[in-house]
């Protein structure tokens, strides 16, 4: 019997070391430029961000627009380019949007590595007029 708990507990550490998915990116210093965009007019929409990520893992750029009246739009996560193999650095990023009404649209983004594991989220406001 002892044999049996050596080998259970060895399967049980094995099972929680498969089940470690490493460590989130970490996101900061969001720009965007412009802010202030025409209504109905297709403007492409760039920025930068900081990124720190210890697994060096990052996989891709995800972005959601959430509308004046609190709709909310999620672009499909696009690959994240130039940064394979970096665990710290700077990501440029751009956004075409057609904004339909005049208001506030809050951009929210963030960065998502190979194991699935989402990043802390930035916000940004770009203003329609």
């Amino acid at each position: 019997m002892p044999g049996w708990k050596w080998s259970s507990c060895l399967a049980g550490a094995l099972v929680l070391a498969a089940c470690d998915h490493g460590a989130p990116p970490s996101i900061a210093n969001l720009t965007a430029s412009p802010l202030t965009v025409p209504v109905g007019t297709a403007t492409t929409i760039s920025g930068q961000l900081s990124f720190v990520d210890e697994d060096g893992d990052i996989d891709q750029f995800a972005i959601s627009v959430v509308l004046p009246g609190g709709a909310r739009q999620d672009i499909p996560p696009q690959d994240a380019q130039g940064v394979d193999g970096l665990t710290a650095g700077t990501l440029a990023w751009a956004l075409i949007l057609t904004p339909p009404t005049p208001g506030s649209y809050e951009l929210e983004v963030s960065l998502v590595d190979v194991e699935g594991n989402a990043s802390n989220v930035l916000t940004t406001m770009v203003t329609a007029e």
